[in-house]
């Protein structure tokens, strides 16, 4: 059997991972199926090559001009 305050802690408990979930499905639901956040995302999951590929190749063409000097 469990005493009173188990109970009560279990109790907590259950309302606690309830609002978590009610929570995340509200911030899917609402945010993160915007476009402006699923574009954000997809930046952020770029890889470093990807996000930088402009200052990578200058460095590239500097460091080959210099090394040709």
């Amino acid at each position: 059997m469990m005493t009173e305050y188990e109970k009560e802690c279990y109790n907590a408990y259950l309302r606690l991972m309830t609002t978590r979930r009610t929570n995340n499905k509200n911030y899917y639901e609402k945010t993160a199926k915007r476009p402006d956040v699923i574009a954000k995302r997809n930046e952020r999951n770029k890889s470093y090559y990807e996000r930088n590929k402009e200052k990578i190749l200058a460095q590239q063409k500097v460091y080959r001009e210099r090394r040709n000097a």
